[in-house]
């Protein structure tokens, strides 16, 4: 359910932005061009939209329907709809619970350290001194602890580059752990929506009518013995194939060929690039200090574990001795698991590679027209066009009854002649 409920925000949002972006006066062709989503979950999220926000239908006099909405649409669907402040809540409090989350690893990781030094230290020292029956000379190491506790609290936060006193632009040490181990967000997490929001402006650039090669480009599994790649756009855009007398097939969608107002063409990618996942967006010095930290911490884990095997801890450090298997679990998968995440990315990484490589042969294809390409591309015009539906071609709106609105009926030429008599 919450996923649902997550899904439905983030359509909501994504049809906000284009009502936006498009001034506040659309149709549902113009939505799900701008914002990639289906023509039907763009209808329906209009509907809804301009239900919560007292929003206007103007229809023209071809039929055709614009949705209208007034400037201070977010301000309104705020004060109206009380889910969207529990959800801008719920995002402040999981925002602030992720961040201890990522700092948490870096903490576990110092505390770490400092339990298995201390529980090695307690045993080296003691053993020493057993060795030497009490003797006069103190032979304790003042070297080892200072070295270890004496540092400076601010390093744990800060970049070790940043200067004291000034907050921390970049990531810090405690998060770079947890960058270390399991990543950062996937750069390309909005990749479908980048898709189809440039496969709808090349629809719509192209008068609603384009042909297989010019969405190639975009689309995965594109290939040149067949045209099924095409069919999820089709399905996204409620497109149609209309076949020429030469067997060319170019693909007509109708609800993209109708504009709210004069748009200009916007420049699309040649084509569709994914990001290559970085194995961490921490900083370089940051991996090497917690590799670094990581691989100490797994040396002495294993370490104290054989130190135990011979001797003992005093009482107040018997806890020592129960959080072994932890320590020693712990200190693995610390390493352990950015290893298996490094060959997992090489593998992705190199698909991702090969995606853009692929898409990258079909864009070159396309700027090298052989006579197929140009025939086919002159067929697809024959049907392209853009329809403009201006304010003086609305008939009908909302806003008014229909007894303040004019009657467009008394146009006809019948009731012309019967006025001039």
């Amino acid at each position: 359910m919450e996923a649902g409920w997550r899904n439905m925000m983030e359509v909501r949002e994504r049809i906000l932005k284009a009502v936006e972006a498009l001034n506040y006066r659309v149709t549902v062709g113009d939505v799900s061009a701008s914002s990639g989503l289906e023509l039907a979950l763009a209808q329906q999220g209009l509907n809804t939209l301009a239900q919560d926000v007292n929003g206007h239908l103007q229809v023209s006099s071809s039929g055709e329907i614009v949705y209208a909405f007034e400037r201070d649409l977010r301000n309104r669907l705020v004060r109206n709809d009380l889910r969207s402040k529990l959800v801008v809540l719920a995002r402040q409090v999981w925002k602030a619970l992720f961040y201890v989350m990522r700092i948490s690893f870096g903490i576990l990781l110092v505390l770490s350290l400092l339990v298995i030094a201390v529980a090695v230290f307690v045993i080296l020292t003691s053993t020493r001194g057993n060795d030497d029956q009490g003797g006069g000379s103190d032979r304790r190491d003042p070297g080892f602890a200072p070295s270890f506790f004496w540092f400076d609290p601010w390093f744990i936060f800060l970049p070790p580059d940043a200067p004291r006193q000034a907050r921390p632009k970049r990531m810090g040490f405690l998060e770079g752990v947890f960058s270390f181990l399991f990543g950062d967000s996937d750069p390309n997490a909005d990749l479908d929506e980048r898709r189809w929001r440039t496969v709808g402006g090349v629809i719509r650039n192209q008068g609603g009518v384009v042909i297989a090669e010019q969405l190639a480009p975009y689309l995965d599994k594109a290939s040149t013995e067949n045209e099924d790649f095409v069919l999820p756009a089709l399905v996204k855009f409620d497109g149609q194939p209309e076949v020429s007398e030469q067997g060319d097939i170019v693909y007509r969608f109708p609800g993209l060929q109708t504009l709210a107002g004069e748009q200009s063409n916007e420049r699309a990618p040649s084509f569709l690039q994914e990001t290559i996942i970085p194995f961490s967006q921490a900083g370089s010095g940051n991996l090497a200090l917690a590799a670094g930290l990581g691989a100490l911490n797994f040396g002495g884990a294993w370490w104290l574990y054989f130190l135990l095997q011979n001797a003992s801890l005093p009482p107040e450090l018997q806890f020592v001795e129960v959080l072994l298997p932890v320590l020693l679990l712990y200190g693995t998968l610390f390493l352990a698991i950015p290893a298996v995440r490094w060959l997992i990315l090489q593998q992705r990484n190199s698909r991702i590679r090969a995606r853009n490589r692929t898409r990258s042969e079909f864009a070159q294809l396309l700027r090298t027209l052989n006579t197929q390409l140009r025939q086919k591309l002159d067929y697809a015009r024959l049907y392209a066009q853009r329809k403009v539906i201006a304010k003086d071609d609305i008939i009908y709106t909302t806003e008014q009854s229909t007894l303040e609105q004019r009657d467009y009926e008394l146009d006809d030429p019948r009731f012309k002649e019967l006025e001039g008599r």
